[in-house]
């Protein structure tokens, strides 16, 4: 690969800034960084060739073959103040039952001591240009440009990129000069999928609802199918799953199984009436920390006139559930935690989006 030039067009609003946390931007380090993730995802024994395409700071401390530039126009490029973001990120309060969009951006709305924690966004419909290149000398292997199209196809950018936020699509696409067409129906996407898809890459893609009008249900889709899974109580609506149920009464029924933390950490659940608040602590050796990423990402894929929510579910990124080993704590006194036992979790869930999540599946290696 030598040159490849991609026009990609935001489906979603996308929260990527530089210095200033309220003037959006696109930056090629945040490109270049998911699309590392991709790769890495796809060839995580590769490791050398990983360091030849994107440079590592280990060992002999070299710059990557890959170079990666991003250019924008004032006319087709548009980003939002920050302040008017609030119609995407109003508080849920307004609509109980409606968990969109607060659920999936509790981190970028005024939090409990009114900081204002809100970004600049890159609004729908921007177009960009993205210019991959090798540096001169270098040579990248031409089976890159499956990853590079396995990025464009189920990567998403920006904060909340695992979220269904900053999700991308390629309006034209040359790799060296050769011009490559996005899929344009459910069955040319599944197709191309299944193609460019790794060996060895285990994961799970299904639709979480039929195609919407708009990005903003498609998004809505998104967040009620996880908060149906992950919720525990009826406070918000909807009827809670056995696993958010269960998990929810854990600091109180004395059980010692425990099923969220498969889709990530951290995860603390608050008891309003109690006035106590529950976590969970890694303790499986002295080198493990408290968070893990979550294996199931979302996108929205823009396919005819409408938006269709996916969800990607894959397995090497959850926890391995005979060693991880969970303490939980009462946190409630942060400077003085308290460990109550330790819990262990079950597979159920694990199993649950690898078959699919009861959704049609997309593609499944």
């Amino acid at each position: 690969m030598k040159k490849t030039t991609i026009s990609i067009t935001f489906i979603t609003p996308c929260l990527m800034a530089g210095a200033n946390q309220k003037e959006a931007e696109l930056r090629s380090a945040s490109v270049r960084g998911a699309l590392r993730w991709w790769y890495r995802l796809g060839k995580s024994n590769c490791i050398r060739e990983e360091n030849e395409i994107f440079g590592s700071v280990h060992g002999a401390n070299t710059a990557g073959g890959l170079i990666v530039r991003t250019v924008t126009s004032k006319t087709n490029f548009k980003t939002d103040d920050a302040l008017s973001f609030d119609k995407i990120i109003e508080c849920k309060t307004n609509n109980r039952n409606d968990p969109f969009p607060d659920y999936f951006l509790c981190n970028v709305k005024l939090d409990r001591q009114q900081r204002d924690n809100r970004r600049g966004v890159i609004a729908p419909k921007s177009e960009a240009e993205i210019i991959f290149l090798t540096r001169l000398g270098r040579r990248i292997s031409p089976s890159f440009s499956d990853t590079l199209k396995l990025f464009l196809l189920l990567g998403t950018v920006g904060s909340r990129s695992s979220r269904a936020y900053g999700s991308i699509w390629p309006s034209a696409s040359y790799f060296d000069g050769v011009s490559w067409e996005a899929p344009k129906t459910e069955a040319e996407f599944s197709r191309t999928l299944k193609q460019i898809i790794p060996a060895g890459l285990e994961c799970t893609i299904f639709k979480v609802s039929e195609t919407a009008k708009d990005w903003e249900k498609a998004v809505n889709a998104c967040s009620s199918f996880l908060r149906g899974i992950r919720c525990g109580s009826t406070s918000f609506g909807g009827k809670p799953k056995k696993w958010g149920l269960s998990d929810h009464d854990l600091p109180f029924n004395g059980s010692t199984v425990v099923y969220r933390p498969v889709l990530g950490l951290p995860l603390e659940q608050r008891y309003r009436q109690a006035k106590k608040s529950f976590a969970y602590h890694v303790t499986e050796d002295a080198f493990s920390n408290d968070r893990w990423s979550s294996p199931l990402r979302f996108k929205i894929i823009p396919l005819g006139q409408g938006f269709m929510p996916i969800a990607m579910f894959f397995p090497q990124l959850a926890p391995n559930t005979s060693v991880k080993k969970l303490s939980l704590m009462d946190v409630t006194n942060r400077r003085r935690p308290n460990s109550l036992r330790d819990v262990h979790i079950d597979r159920d869930l694990l199993d649950f989006f690898r078959s699919g999540a009861e959704r049609p599946i997309i593609a499944k290696v």
